[in-house]
């Protein structure tokens, strides 16, 4: 109950909330099952890493109904449970399991989504001083010890980021920068940067890794009367709700 009303607001609509109610079991039932397998003594982590829990308080009636609505009801693929990833927002196109992580999933494919432009992460834009991404570089061991950060670039947002250091350039993943400048700093893997003399410009679209359904893009679903099946199967292509139990 409070994963739901702490990874989407309360206030959504109704077919929104039951969306996330079905995507947040699939994804428990599935990381239990996998966890468990791994002989792993926990199943979940209560951050963005795996999904966000912020206390009972989120717990509403609104809440409530959705999840009680959909009792029992997964997404599957193939009479199995589904990797039922979700993000807050997409930026217009979800992103690929293959492009995200590097391993396909036939469900988990890019979407087109026009449905999430009201989201404030929708677009961002972001300034770092070269002195704060030399630090973090540093500290995440993406450079050496006493490597200075002349310029951080990338014209591509599904390039490289180019690191200029001197007179070499280091090229680096999105996904490893985004992770040493923090998660709630670099809000997804999809921008560009530009370096100036003593800071890098960052111009991005969405939050989160991009992959599966996109929250706000399912508000902007249910707002125009569509079913939470009919938000879940859009996003997670060849995939369909069952109930289980």
């Amino acid at each position: 109950l409070g994963i739901v009303g702490s990874e989407m607001s309360p206030e959504w609509p109704a077919e929104a909330l039951k969306a996330q109610a079905v995507a947040a079991r699939t994804y428990a039932l599935q990381r239990r099952m996998m966890m468990r397998a791994a002989d792993k003594p926990y199943d979940l982590e209560s951050t963005v890493l795996s999904q966000v829990y912020e206390g009972a308080e989120r717990i509403r009636p609104t809440v409530v109904a959705a999840v009680v609505a959909t009792r029992g009801e997964v997404i599957s693929y193939k009479h199995r449970l589904a990797e039922a990833l979700f993000h807050s927002t997409c930026g217009g196109t979800t992103v690929s399991a293959r492009e995200a992580f590097g391993n396909s999933v036939p469900y988990l494919v890019p979407q087109k989504c026009k449905w999430c432009n009201q989201s404030n992460k929708y677009r961002w834009s972001l300034a770092l001083t070269l002195d704060k991404v030399t630090k973090a570089l540093r500290a995440s061991k993406l450079i050496g010890p006493k490597a200075t950060v002349d310029a951080l670039s990338r014209k591509d947002p599904s390039g490289p980021v180019l690191v200029t250091i001197g007179k070499k350039q280091e090229k680096l993943s999105a996904k490893a920068v985004r992770a040493s400048l923090g998660y709630m700093v670099v809000l997804s893997d999809r921008f560009t940067a530009t370096s100036g003399k003593k800071d890098t410009a960052l111009e991005g679209m969405g939050f989160g890794h991009g992959v599966g359904m996109c929250q706000w893009g399912a508000k902007g679903l249910s707002d125009r009367g569509m079913s939470h099946k009919e938000i879940l199967e859009h996003y997670y292509s060849g995939a369909e709700v069952k109930r289980i139990y």
